[in-house]
């Protein structure tokens, strides 16, 4: 899981009026106001579908909590809490466990070298990571608590742990297929982030409510969380209604509603509601400053995001987030001339282990009559049969690989037929490139700009070649050219600096900083290109005024303590890198970073000690982090946890020029001599140029 606005319209009141007039309106509206206490509104503001207007679409509608809603809609509301979509985000407790405990036998990471194991004491869960030895002896184990599940538990159910309002993945997932444990999504594919991947706002607004992100921060939420998705994901803001059921809302138009009801908007805004979470895509970006919590019941998911997808459809692998998708590509979809929509099937009020095959058949039946399909190429289709198992496979997800299978959308003749090529799923870098395309989209100044971000993201998440980059900077580029704008800039500038093109990179930024001062992530991405290049000034001026823009903002601050650290500014490096412990204290390279000042500017080994412990405890393959840590033993005068780190150093990294040369040093000062030849003649044969192993042994001999 990858780091990911509110929006811009405000009440914009007629703003080519002379004064006269102005005064004149207002004028009239109190008269109005005093007189018949209408409700006052935007119409540019809300939706008007066919001609209802739902006012609780205007951006100023605040929403209140599922809770709000039991008082009046108490069976729904206990259906609900039942519902697949009613567990999507929950506080792990042993009342809703689907898990078979104690675990059999640990989940061993063959490329990592981790164990890890889920267990339960005194109703609460927790994930451990343990290494082992030759001897079989535990040389490193962490634990964290599961605090929260995601997921129903249906297909999958993974684990978070929560820190200052950011949500971190544990490393195990529960298969419900398989009734197992697995390793979390992408942990075994691509790379095991162990208890560091969080969740970004874009990822948990599908798991949740409406979560408030911290406005100094990104991705870190105020609490109390509104865990779950509610019943104003699907319906808007409750806010109004209440207001309206209380009789404290004033009068409101005839064709007006305070509340969305799905079933009666137009068939693409039904859809959208279900978009907004089960349309993935390959790629989707969010149009101008929208965020993707900004998005409302009752809108075009189009006036929100963009949502791209290859321009040749895969017949077989479906993805997770797919199947409107799928389902547009359905003839029963284009020729039911909107009729059939996700609600033609789906209560999302309901689990669906309550409906039945008949359920399903009913549907097809209603267009598909069994007395004109009795016998068709040879099938003989009777009402026992059930029209998903052959017209909507269940099949593998591309992007859940952990042999989950879901029901095909796309609705056909021969989806029985599709056989999944897992070589092409796995490795879509050995297929030819892909075109991207919108499945949604505004057509507006942006748009192309818009699909220059989808083949970054492309790149950045799938397939590294940089044919998508060349891609993305022709899109950008001509997006500049029919609008420019701050965030064109800032992604074009994301390109070069992939591409190694640093110079042209910094251009960009400074244009898109030039039109948004404050840019905070134009700002950290200026501070990262000056700290490559050693320019230390230009990278701390940069990255601090990210900080400035955004104090609570972790990585910033983490960053700016560590260049500090790099430009020998000791003191300032602390006091940065203290407060990033402060805000978030999961990052080893804080206690890596914090443990070299002491080291190498104070001269204070103890304190030093004490720092890469806990940087080694949070991430013992922490590059040179034993390396360090026997320098330090050694400062002490401590030899023995001095030679057992250096020895650690070399288990993890056997080509440790360095850490063979202090090992040998050492043994040279013990006065074992054969010890300290053999492993300065191990790191000559590394590197026959290390000065030092030279000079040590020539001593020796």
């Amino acid at each position: 899981m990858t780091e990911l606005k509110t929006t811009k319209r405000s009440l914009k009141k007629i703003a080519k009026i002379s004064i006269v007039p102005l005064i004149a309106v207002t004028v009239l509206v109190f008269y109005f106001l005093q007189t018949t206490n209408d409700y006052i509104f935007d119409e540019k503001d809300v939706v008007n579908d066919n001609g209802t207007i739902y006012l609780n679409t205007a951006s100023n509608i605040k929403y209140v909590g599922k809770d709000k809603c039991y008082s009046c809609h108490a069976i729904i509301s206990n259906d609900y809490k039942h519902s697949e979509m009613g567990h999507s985000l929950e506080k792990l407790t042993p009342e809703i466990i689907v898990e078979k405990y104690p675990q059999s036998k640990p989940i061993y990471d063959e490329k990592n070298n981790y164990y890890y194991t889920m267990f339960k004491k005194d109703d609460k869960y927790f994930q451990e990571e343990y290494r082992l030895d030759e001897n079989e002896n535990v040389i490193h184990r962490i634990v964290n608590e599961a605090e929260y599940s995601v997921g129903s538990g249906h297909n999958l159910r993974m684990y978070f742990y929560e820190v200052n309002g950011k949500f971190y993945q544990l490393p195990l997932t529960w298969n419900t297929f398989k009734q197992t444990w697995v390793l979390s999504p992408g942990y075994k594919e691509n790379k095991n982030l162990r208890f560091s991947r969080f969740a970004a706002k874009k990822c948990i607004n599908c798991h949740s409510a409406y979560l408030n992100e911290f406005p100094n921060s990104i991705d870190r939420f105020e609490k109390p969380f509104v865990l779950g998705i509610g019943c104003e994901r699907c319906h808007g803001p409750g806010e109004l209604h209440i207001k309206y059921i209380n009789n404290s809302l004033g009068k409101i138009p005839k064709n007006s509603s305070t509340i969305v009801n799905p079933l009666k908007l137009s068939p693409q805004r039904q859809l959208s509601i279900c978009m907004q979470c089960h349309l993935e895509g390959k790629a989707w970006v969010l149009q101008n400053e929208e965020g993707s919590f900004d998005f409302r019941a009752g809108q075009l998911l189009s006036t929100n995001r963009s949502v791209y997808y290859p321009k040749v459809t895969n017949t077989e692998a479906i993805e997770v987030g797919d199947s409107p998708h799928r389902l547009m590509m359905s003839k029963c979809f284009t020729e039911s001339e909107g009729k059939l929509v996700c609600f033609t099937c789906h209560d999302v009020h309901k689990s669906i282990k309550t409906f039945q095959i008949s359920h399903y058949n009913e549907k097809c039946i209603s267009c598909h009559p069994y007395n004109k399909i009795k016998e068709i190429k040879g099938f003989s289709h009777n009402v026992s049969l059930n029209c998903v198992s052959c017209h909507m496979k269940q099949t593998g997800m591309s992007n859940t690989l952990h042999g989950v299978s879901l029901t095909d959308h796309w609705i056909r003749k021969d989806a029985y037929k599709s056989v999944i090529n897992w070589d092409i799923v796995r490795h879509p870098e050995n297929q030819s490139t892909i075109e991207l395309v919108p499945a949604i989209d505004e057509n507006d100044n942006y748009r192309d700009a818009r699909k220059g971000i989808a083949y970054l993201e492309y790149f950045k998440e799938y397939d590294h070649r940089k044919d998508y980059l060349d891609s993305s900077v022709t899109y950008l580029e001509k997006g500049l050219t029919n609008h420019p704008d701050s965030r064109t800039y800032f992604n074009l500038a994301e390109v070069y600096f992939e591409k190694n093109k640093y110079q042209a990179a910094i251009r960009n930024l400074e244009e898109a900083i030039k039109l948004k001062p404050g840019y905070h992530e134009a700002l950290f991405l200026l501070g990262k290109i000056y700290r490559s290049s050693t320019q230390y000034d230009l990278a701390i001026s940069a990255i601090t005024k990210a900080v400035i823009s955004k104090p609570e903002q972790v990585s910033y601050v983490e960053l700016l303590g560590i260049v500090l650290f790099e430009n020998n500014n000791f003191k300032k490096a602390e006091e940065a890198l203290n407060k990033a412990k402060e805000i978030d204290g999961t990052n080893p390279y804080v206690y890596f970073t914090l443990g070299n000042i002491y080291a190498l500017g104070y001269k204070n080994g103890e304190k030093a000690i004490s720092f890469y412990k806990q940087a080694l405890a949070l991430d013992p393959d922490i590059p040179n982090g034993y390396l360090n840590l026997g320098n330090s033993y050694a400062m002490v005068n401590n030899l023995e946890e001095a030679i057992n780190s250096f020895k650690r150093q070399i288990s993890l990294n056997p080509k440790s020029v360095l850490a063979l040369t202090n090992l040998g040093r050492l043994y040279q000062l013990m006065e074992r001599f054969d010890l300290a030849k053999k492993y300065f003649k191990e790191a000559l044969k590394i590197d026959p140029n290390s000065q030092s192993a030279k000079l040590y042994l020539l001593q020796i001999k």
